[in-house]
């Protein structure tokens, strides 16, 4: 039996149009999943009047001369640095773990945050430090550290030095099965239309047994943050020898979420005084980790070193 080239166009056609219908169908019946997965979790969470999850507020701790600046990262909250903030508090150092525009809010809240938003944000927690202390270190994790990043490398000498914990360099595809992560970034734009946030698959990278509940995270990623976090990483990864100000960077080699790889590239490009520090035992939450004690010493450490000589001529590097 004979087929012409316009039956077969028509068949193939049809194949794909039914394609096509299968895939939306699954869309749409997997963003109602994932609404009633966010409703029944907002539902049991309780928000301040500014809408902000409690408990996940921005906080202080300490006095001192000199102040550090926290950020948090992709779906999390001040609460990452508890541990950090109070040690350092404790060594005489101002602490101020700030919150991210959107983030500890609602899913739709966060979904509007931007990333102007968040280096506006960045750019007032800085301003407002400097006003009443001498120096203002930055302590960043993962994509606060790729914000951060953005801050000083459009204005140059924002931070007194700046101390990048696992940053969004560029994500891993540790946890990505099949395509890269990119990859499955374009395949969602191209098929997800009724899906506007995606539910977190995995539990928290992290090795302490101790901490694998950490309850501070969300269920579910607006699809926007998401863009604009991986838009962020590649806007910044080849800004690495416009930074002027004295670097310590820890990475895990164990990371499931950021390119150790990426990082380490990243900060071998860097021309001013850096430090490398590997945390060993830890994964991507470092600070809440088993490498978190040993961090505020090296944090202390290079601190210290800072104000106690001159800095350190241009390419001079350490490595721990």
């Amino acid at each position: 039996m004979r087929f012409s080239w316009t039956s077969l166009c028509r068949v193939f056609l049809l194949t794909l149009t039914s394609i096509y219908i299968v895939l939306l169908v699954g869309d749409f019946a997997y963003s109602c999943w994932v609404t009633r997965q966010i409703t029944a979790w907002e539902s049991k969470q309780v928000y301040d009047e500014q809408g902000v999850r409690d408990g996940c507020q921005a906080y202080n701790r300490g006095e001192g001369d000199d102040a550090v600046l926290l950020v948090h990262g992709f779906n999390n909250s001040p609460r990452l640095w508890d541990f950090i903030a109070q040690e350092l508090a404790e060594q005489g150092y101002h602490c101020r773990a700030m919150r991210l525009p959107g983030f500890a809010m609602t899913n739709e809240q966060y979904a509007r945050s931007t990333i102007e938003d968040w280096i506006e944000a960045v750019q007032e927690e800085v301003a407002t430090l400097k006003a009443s202390h001498g120096r203002v270190h930055l302590v960043a994790h993962s994509l606060g550290a790729a914000i951060s990043l953005a801050c000083e490398t459009q204005k140059p000498g924002t931070f007194d030095s700046m101390s990048l914990v696992a940053p969004l360099i560029s994500v891993s595809n540790a946890r990505s099965p099949i395509l890269t992560t990119r990859q499955w970034q374009w395949v969602s734009r191209l098929l997800l239309v009724f899906t506007h946030s995606t539910f977190n698959p995995f539990p928290p990278d992290i090795k302490d047994p101790n901490a694998e509940d950490y309850p501070w995270g969300v269920p579910a990623t607006p699809r926007s943050v998401s863009a604009q976090t991986l838009q962020l990483a590649k806007q910044i990864r080849p800004l690495a020898d416009e930074i002027t100000v004295p670097v310590l960077m820890v990475a895990s080699r164990q990371d499931l979420v950021v390119d150790f790889e990426a990082s380490k590239r990243f900060f071998e490009a860097i021309s001013t005084e850096k430090r490398w520090v590997e945390a060993i035992q830890s994964g991507h939450l470092v600070p809440l980790d088993l490498d978190r004690g040993e961090i505020v010493e090296r944090l202390v450490g290079f601190w210290d070193e800072l104000k106690s000589r001159p800095s350190l001529s241009q390419n001079e590097t350490q490595t721990d």
